[in-house]
């Protein structure tokens, strides 16, 4: 009987701690970021240090054949620091049919739109391979 309410506990804390957002800090690259709109599409992040909302922010998305959205964001984040930008790297979009890379893309973008202060006419896009 321990057992079971010990489990039952456990999967309630799992529910509990999976719903809440994640802390976008500044400095640090965040592996996972779920779309508010699409659960199911998430990406990784990376604010320079000096971020803040009250100015409008370059913004480079990465896509990696593997769907490994941190691993560039990690190599570069020296380079966000130097040239100021924001780093995204979606979770989802890899190698194989083009509609499952656009239904990410267009949940990345809306996603980032909401959460970040970006400068809509300083928006690029690199592949990666590792």
């Amino acid at each position: 009987m321990v057992r079971f309410f010990v489990v039952c506990f456990l999967f309630v804390l799992t529910f509990k701690v999976s719903g809440q957002e994640v802390p976008l800090t500044p400095g640090l690259v965040i592996d996972t970021v779920h779309c508010k709109s699409d659960i199911k599409q998430s990406y990784a992040l990376y604010l320079p240090k000096s971020y803040t909302i009250n100015s409008t922010w370059p913004v480079i998305f990465f896509y990696d054949p593997a769907a490994r959205g941190s691993v560039p964001l990690k190599l570069y984040s020296s380079l966000a620091e130097k040239y100021q930008c924001i780093l995204v790297g979606s979770n989802n979009s890899r190698n194989g049919p083009l509609n499952a890379a656009q239904v990410s893309e267009q949940a990345i973008l809306k996603d980032v739109r909401t959460r970040i202060s970006i400068a809509p006419n300083k928006l690029f896009i690199s592949g990666f391979l590792f």
